[in-house]
């Protein structure tokens, strides 16, 4: 744990399976908009190969690391969010799920920081 993060500003990556609202709460832990880019235009072009890998159904190239992977699990989200009006997204999920499994790959057991959303 850093220097002045209390226990609550931190969150665990919540496994693949994960009901689907699990994997939703856990998009919006992380604030791309404040860490990474400034609009929803600037996040995409920052993350496009990820969700362009993603949507191509191929892998996550293996140098995207954790801030790029969490900006992209926020951006699914943003984007499910604007196009879900049926309800929830097979493919959103299924985003979620890759994006997640590589998050657990790289941090392990180790908590993560949880931004609180303005």
């Amino acid at each position: 744990m850093g220097f002045g993060e209390a226990v609550s500003d931190l969150i665990h990556c919540p496994d693949p399976a994960a009901p689907l609202e699990e994997l939703q709460d856990f998009a919006l832990s992380y604030n791309a908009y404040r860490r990474i880019a400034d609009s929803p235009e600037r996040l995409l072009q920052v993350v496009r190969p990820v969700i362009r890998a993603l949507d191509a159904g191929k892998s996550i190239p293996t140098w995207v690391g954790m801030d790029l992977l969490r900006a992209a699990m926020f951006y699914v989200q943003r984007r499910a969010r604007a196009t879900e009006y049926d309800g929830p997204s097979p493919v959103a999920e299924r985003h979620y799920q890759f994006l997640v499994r590589r998050i657990s790959e790289l941090a392990g057991s180790e908590p993560l920081p949880l931004d609180h959303l303005e």
